[in-house]
């Protein structure tokens, strides 16, 4: 809140795009699971694991790790299905997430409400 007690209008913005995010995935979607997903979005192949989270967002690596596994499908796993684990190249320890067909589809429809300047 400002000064005013009014609402800022980045607050609502990011309101407005988690609610979008939940419709378009599921009601019950983590903010970190959403983060998490978004980081596969704007990051290269190879980048986002478990341990790249749990950097990224102050948390514990198992913590980090079920954000991720969240992603998964089902048959793996997960329950979103917007990620699978790859295996790096240099490290056939190391798993990394990568978006799926239905990953890349939500990334293409929520693009626009990330592009938006101003919402009300």
């Amino acid at each position: 809140m400002n000064v005013n007690g009014k609402v800022s209008k980045s607050i609502v913005r990011f309101r407005r795009q988690v609610e979008i995010f939940r419709k378009e995935v599921h009601h019950d979607m983590h903010i970190l699971q959403m983060l998490t997903f978004l980081e596969v979005v704007n990051n290269d192949k190879h980048t986002v694991n478990g341990k790249y989270i749990e950097k990224l967002l102050s948390i514990g690596q198992t913590s980090a790790s079920r954000h991720c596994r969240r992603l998964l499908q089902k048959e793996k796993g997960g329950f979103f299905g917007l990620c699978v684990f790859t295996y790096g190249p240099k490290d056939a320890l190391s798993k990394y997430l990568e978006l799926t067909d239905e990953g890349k589809r939500l990334a293409v429809a929520l693009r626009p409400l990330f592009l938006e300047k101003t919402i009300y």
